[in-house]
């Protein structure tokens, strides 16, 4: 009988492991304040100039270690608004590459230098806006790309052009696309992020280029595991019938 309050008593405590992971990514607006990590998983680059010249087109961007991530910090919810209102989000960054890509034979990267802040404006439906300045920038073969002024956000919309070639390859002029976020899903943490931005320097080698981002992101599972004081109740439980048993043993 003992054995028995043993084994339920530790499939109990397994149970309440389980529970947790398997609980929404994010609640809100239990998880807040807290720091974060959004996940960029796939998507793409566009790369063109907004008065239409021929450019790159899609760019293959290869996440650092398969998943670029960005960290920040979220406050409480203001109670302002639908839902649970807005949460403050802030970035604080050293330099930090996320991304490579290669182009005309050239190998580059994307990487985050500076602060940056944000929101993630609660639905009420299970859902939110999120939304982030990103100090971005980009080096390839020796040149700097200021990106700063880049929002990504589940909450917009960009048109782009991308390249039409003939079936020689002969570039022979443009089409309009257009790419739109999707809002985070609580429950899983999908994200769909947009962002839009143009070198505006004069003397820059690339002055006009745009880039154009539409990259899947999740923020990934927090896990709320038993407190330490509730694995030592739990110990303390199954040591004592064990010492009860063996007692009984005697």
């Amino acid at each position: 009988m003992i054995s028995r309050h043993i084994s339920t008593l530790t499939i109990f405590c397994a149970l309440s492991v389980t529970i947790n992971v398997n609980a929404a990514k994010l609640n809100v607006p239990d998880d807040f304040p807290n720091s974060f990590h959004m996940d960029l998983l796939s998507g793409y680059v566009n790369v063109d100039f907004e008065s239409g010249a021929a450019a790159p087109g899609l760019v293959q961007v290869n996440p650092t270690g398969g998943v670029s991530q960005i960290l920040f910090d979220a406050t409480a919810f203001d109670g302002v608004g639908i839902g649970e209102g807005t949460s403050a989000l802030t970035l604080t960054s050293t330099t930090t590459t996320i991304a490579s890509f290669e182009s005309f034979g050239t190998t580059g990267s994307f990487y985050i230098d500076g602060n940056g802040s944000g929101t993630l404006r609660d639905n009420g439906d299970g859902s939110g806006h999120w939304s982030m300045d990103i100090p971005l920038f980009a080096e390839w073969g020796g040149t700097i790309f200021n990106f700063n002024t880049l929002i990504l956000s589940t909450d917009s919309s960009y048109n782009y052009f991308t390249n039409q070639n003939d079936i020689f390859g002969n570039f022979v002029g443009q089409t309009q696309q257009t790419v739109n976020g999707v809002a985070m899903d609580y429950e899983t943490g999908d994200a769909f992020l947009v962002g839009q931005s143009t070198i505006n320097e004069a003397g820059h080698p690339f002055d006009g280029l745009r880039i154009t981002l539409g990259l899947h992101g999740n923020d990934p599972v927090l896990v709320t595991p038993i407190p330490a004081a509730g694995w030592l109740f739990c110990s303390g439980l199954i040591a004592l019938f064990g010492f009860a048993r063996a007692r009984k043993a005697r």
